[in-house]
């Protein structure tokens, strides 16, 4: 199987079934807002679409992801969300993601096992290890461009969509070029780019031996029929382990900052100390900054102190230049895998309060409207 190389000339080969309608000739005088508009009437008319993907992330601490998988999506007009099931999965892994609108199945190939998830039915399921393969551009419109043009050639018409900056997460020469192939008029490849604290970020996603609306069209995964030898595993209940955390006295740790100037925990006995475990990367993190330094700015004489501690080694450098940049005006720490064990941190933000004592208050993952009224009552 040819795989797709980022950087040469691009070549897809779409196996087209049952097509009615007249394959469009390239038309020079075409615009962009036409192509746009043929694009998503041909995401219209799709069924069912398979394909395999090549797709690389270049983050912003310099982590490359560069993944293969194949993805499979079938039209149903009752979904609300995507309007098409899906399955997809990536090579490195044993693990099938299927979305079917209401549930979510996550299917162990090694095992025949499989678990059902029915609360998490957002758009996140696309960064699942199977969603990662799906093209989100069939099956979600842009909506958010500020500006669009189109280049052209001998096989593509090629999109860009420009976006405003977005200064709460310091987003600027954000934009997108998508390629559709000029018979088909359906997307083939993608590049976003993005540049945020001197930094770029860039996404490229290449579909190949892609088949559209093929009439033998049947896969049992996605008509819920899993073979009998597939049993359902029920997903363990581990529990909130945050709660093993309140009132008891905080774990110690000690910790440098970004300058190297080193802090220990249980020395801070007297004072108010909020834990804010955080990442470059999340979004709802950064966009708490600002509150933060709210917090930092009004209680500090009163003995307050937040402490923002950071475990991703390869974002050090960036988050310098973040905390630089939105001049932080409280400590930032370079965190570990054994003080994330210590407090449990599987997800970001985390919260944890501390009062005068040492003694744990408050826990929790994401932003509480209740954390500053907590905070004011462990100053008293």
């Amino acid at each position: 199987m040819k795989k797709v190389i980022f950087g040469e000339v691009l070549f897809l080969f779409f196996t087209v079934f049952g097509c009615k309608q007249e394959i469009a000739m390239k038309r020079p005088e075409i615009t962009a807002e036409q192509v746009l508009a043929q694009y998503y009437k041909e995401i219209g008319r799709l069924e069912n679409l398979s394909y395999r993907m090549h797709k690389v992330d270049s983050f912003l601490s310099g982590e490359v992801w560069d993944r293969t998988g194949y993805c499979i999506l079938k039209r149903d007009h009752s979904d609300s969300l995507f309007g098409f099931l899906f399955k997809g999965k990536r090579d490195d892994l044993d693990k099938e993601v299927i979305y079917y609108g209401d549930e979510i199945y996550e299917v162990n190939l090694k095992t025949k096992e499989y678990s059902i998830d029915r609360e998490q039915i957002h758009r996140g399921v696309l960064g699942s290890t199977g969603g990662q393969m799906v093209l989100e551009e069939i099956v979600l419109k842009e909506k958010a461009y500020q500006s669009l043009s189109m280049t052209q050639t001998d096989s593509s018409y090629i999109l860009r969509f420009g976006y405003p900056e977005n200064k709460e997460y310091d987003i600027t020469n954000r934009y997108k070029e998508l390629h559709i192939d000029n018979r088909t008029f359906l997307p083939f490849y993608k590049y976003h780019s993005l540049e945020s604290l001197g930094a770029k970020q860039v996404t490229k996603a290449a579909i190949y031996n892609a088949e559209v609306n093929n009439p033998r069209f049947e896969d049992p995964f996605l008509s819920r029929e899993l073979p009998d030898n597939y049993s359902y595993a029920a997903p363990k209940k581990t529990g909130n382990k945050l709660v093993r955390l309140l009132n008891k006295t905080a774990p110690d740790f000690e910790l440098s900052d970004l300058n190297g100037t080193v802090s220990k925990l249980s020395q801070q006995k007297g004072k108010v100390i909020l834990l804010d475990f955080w990442e470059i990367w999340c979004g709802p993190c950064v966009k708490n900054i600002p509150q933060l330094m709210e917090f930092s700015e009004k209680y500090s004489d009163e003995g307050f102190e937040v402490w923002s501690i950071v475990s991703d080694p390869e974002s050090f450098e960036k988050v310098k230049v973040l905390a630089d940049k939105k001049g932080l005006n409280y400590r930032v720490l370079k965190g570990n895998p054994a003080v994330s064990n210590q407090y449990f941190v599987n997800a970001v933000p985390l919260y944890v309060l501390i009062n005068k004592e040492g003694i744990v208050k408050h826990a929790g993952f994401g932003f509480s409207p209740e954390l500053e009224p907590l905070i004011k009552e462990q100053l008293q």
